[in-house]
């Protein structure tokens, strides 16, 4: 329920963080671990996708993946930042069922690198 108290307490917390906003950013990237490269706001004009048929008479197989065009908003950042800007690429409806997969196959993915 939104009262003004609420939002006054929200305000309140949205001044605070504003403030401390370099001392905030430089607590999220003080250990390795949790420092990533990555886009800082992929969408749809940064991303695609490809596809490519194999054929028979080079003997491959049909390949697709995913690449980047942007890359002026590639930075190294707080990890949790970089997880958000990935996951708001996703359609909503994905988003929401299955927010907590996709975040099981990164720890999986990260623990392994």
């Amino acid at each position: 329920v939104v009262t003004a108290a609420t939002m006054k307490g929200y305000r309140a917390m949205l001044v605070t963080t504003r403030a401390n906003l370099d001392h905030i950013r430089w607590w999220c990237m003080s250990r390795e671990d949790y420092v990533a490269l990555g886009h800082d706001r992929i969408d749809m004009d940064s991303a695609f996708r490809w596809h490519r048929k194999g054929t028979a008479m080079r003997n491959d197989e049909d390949r697709s993946g995913t690449g980047l065009r942007d890359w002026e908003s590639v930075s190294v950042g707080p990890l949790g930042f970089k997880i958000w800007a990935w996951l708001r690429f996703a359609e909503s409806d994905v988003l929401q069922n299955h927010a907590d997969h996709l975040l099981r196959v990164f720890i999986r993915v990260y623990a392994a690198s």
